[in-house]
């Protein structure tokens, strides 16, 4: 099971002791559920933590900075290439990947998360 509230300290380079706090949020949007979720690097942190180059490490935490995750109930068409989705749009995700970290990892983490919080009575929000 994912922890859905799960924190991540930065332990080295410039950001060293920045606290990333997962976030997710449930709302409704033109007739379907959308749920986002930011913070993602709390979620991945022992992928994190497992890459060896401080460089590769400090690049991928820049790039799961500002990324979301998105999942939605209804099909989505996605219309930027700065999205990157699957199972007709109903998986999203900003983070376009690095080299120690594909985007297949957090789209993978994505339907581990909708399939967790499908198996819930009530999905957790937060604001």
């Amino acid at each position: 099971m994912i922890d859905l509230t799960a924190t991540y300290t930065i332990t080295d380079g410039p950001e060293a002791g920045t606290v990333i706090n997962a976030k997710v949020r449930t709302r409704e949007r033109d007739g379907a559920t959308i749920t986002s979720v930011r913070g993602i690097a709390a979620l991945l942190a022992d992928r994190i933590d497992a890459i060896a180059d401080p460089g590769d490490r400090f690049h991928t935490l820049a790039h799961l900075g500002g990324a979301t995750i998105a999942i939605s109930d209804t099909d989505t068409q996605v219309t930027t290439n700065m999205i990157s989705s699957r199972d007709n749009g109903r998986i999203r995700t900003t983070y376009q990947g690095t080299r120690a970290l594909p985007v297949d990892v957090v789209l993978d983490l994505a339907e581990q998360i909708r399939e967790q919080l499908s198996s819930t009575t009530t999905a957790p929000t937060s604001t």
